[in-house]
């Protein structure tokens, strides 16, 4: 059984427009996308409106700056005024705890469970 792809579509940047992805992380190219891969963008994006406010301030303003608006790690620590670093270490925790809530509500991937028992 073969899953479909999932679909994340960033809110709009500050000229209106939007980025959707796969979860390969390409763009989705709309006009050969399949239904099935269009249905579930509206879906995830909803999904990670209400995971990125669940985080903590500081994290959700650096995944807006680099994932919204396309700015680098360089870029984000000098428009905060903290240290390139520190940038890293806020995009890595809230990839994390990003991931951890979308898993809750059921939008994590298929996972293999190795059990510990002997047959």
């Amino acid at each position: 059984m073969t899953s479909s792809p999932i679909v994340v579509t960033t809110p709009p940047r500050t000229d209106g427009s939007t980025m959707t992805f796969t979860s390969t992380g390409r763009p989705l190219d709309r006009v050969s996308a399949s239904p099935e891969e269009l249905a579930g963008q509206s879906e995830l994006a909803t999904a990670m409106g209400a995971a990125l406010s669940r985080i903590r301030p500081e994290y959700r303003e650096v995944v807006v700056l680099r994932y919204q608006e396309g700015l680098t790690q360089p870029e984000i620590a000098e428009i905060l005024g903290i240290p390139s670093g520190t940038v890293k270490t806020y995009l890595h925790r809230a990839r994390k705890e990003l991931a951890g809530i979308l898993a809750e509500q059921g939008w994590g991937g298929e996972t293999e469970t190795v059990s510990s028992e002997v047959p």
